[in-house]
């Protein structure tokens, strides 16, 4: 699925079916954890918002318009989450950061499952 694709039930959105470049997301989790981290369009969203993973989220996601939260099953909202890829990582804490960042919530879970399978799959196609 596109930006594009995830258009909103009261009409698409220009700001996001004109975008030239991809979306950007981003996670951060923190070398000795202080908090239970947040979700983030740019600016932090309601403190009632608990990211997947034990940090931050980034993502230009499609929020209220006091944005104080957003609609998780909104088209762009679900796959933005499923869009964030995760990186190497290096140094001394890197076991305990990979499994932060492997250790989504319930809810949350089957996403990251889902995004290591088709991961697979590609790089497989690609090994041929």
């Amino acid at each position: 699925m596109t930006v594009a694709e995830c258009g909103n039930e009261e009409g698409p959105d220009d700001s996001r079916t004109q975008w030239t470049t991809p979306a950007v997301t981003e996670i951060a989790v923190a070398a000795v954890p202080s908090s239970p981290g947040g979700v983030y369009t740019f600016l932090p969203l309601g403190d009632d918002l608990t990211p997947p993973l034990a940090g931050h989220l980034n993502a230009p996601f499609y929020t209220k318009n006091d944005r104080t939260g957003y609609d998780r099953e909104h088209p762009l909202n679900a796959m933005l989450p499923d869009a964030t890829a995760l990186g190497d990582s290096a140094g001394p804490e890197a076991a305990r950061l990979a499994v932060d960042l492997v250790s989504w919530q319930a809810a949350w879970a089957g996403r990251l499952a889902a995004a290591d399978s088709r991961t697979r799959a590609s790089r497989s196609r690609n090994d041929r």
